[in-house]
């Protein structure tokens, strides 16, 4: 365990947390304000572009806006098929998308549905 907030240059904590499905679950709800490396699986998660946006800005350099259009209809009919808000990694897990597409379909769901996201337990601590 790494004692928490050592800093390390100007603006930048390191926090050490135990890998729990609670401790997932709230990091999801700090992404895009920090970022995550999750050294077991060598991933980093956060402040970053998902995949989804990734392809999208693929086909938009192939000028494929067919293509485009039909990703983006499918994208939005996931977000719209239901009004349940779950954590992103439950729905990540679920639907078997990156955790960084879940984040952005479930804030077009909630969006869509005017349904407010449930704050993280970080957020609700400040």
């Amino acid at each position: 365990m790494i004692a928490n907030s050592s800093n390390l240059t100007n603006n930048v904590s390191l926090h050490a947390l135990p890998v729990t499905d609670e401790v997932l679950k709230i990091i999801d709800g700090k992404q895009g304000e920090y970022t995550v490396l999750f050294l077991p699986m060598k991933t980093a998660y956060g402040t970053f572009t998902s995949p989804f946006c990734k392809k999208i800005a693929e086909l938009f350099a192939e000028q494929k806006k067919e293509s485009i259009k039909e990703e983006l209809m499918q994208f939005f009919k996931l977000a719209i098929e239901s009004s349940d808000i779950i954590p992103p990694a439950d729905f990540a897990s679920q639907q078997n998308m990156s955790l960084a597409d879940a984040s952005l379909l479930l804030w077009m769901r909630s969006n869509h549905f005017e349904i407010e996201v449930q704050k993280s337990l970080l957020e609700q601590l400040q």
